[in-house]
């Protein structure tokens, strides 16, 4: 599974989705923000819930830039199996 980590530049700007404290309807700033859709952070004490019925292999992390080192996008990297 692969998913963006809060933090990520835009995490805390633009409308959010209601009842969704991580979940994003368009950001303002950031690289993820025009025609990204529904952008969702995660953070780190959520992945064992988004990985229920999963047994978590490994948790890793991928930082990196965008529009020429301009944005920081930051992604989960977990590997699962099934139980």
């Amino acid at each position: 599974m692969k998913t963006f980590m809060i933090g990520t530049t835009g995490d805390g700007t633009g409308r959010r989705l209601e009842g969704e404290k991580n979940t994003y309807l368009e950001m303002t700033t950031g690289g993820l923000r025009q025609g990204s859709g529904i952008i969702r952070l995660t953070a780190e004490e959520e992945i064992l819930d988004l990985c229920c019925g999963f047994k978590v292999e490994s948790i890793d992390h991928v930082i990196r830039s965008d529009k020429n080192q301009m944005y920081e996008i930051k992604e989960w990297i977990v590997v699962c199996r099934k139980s």
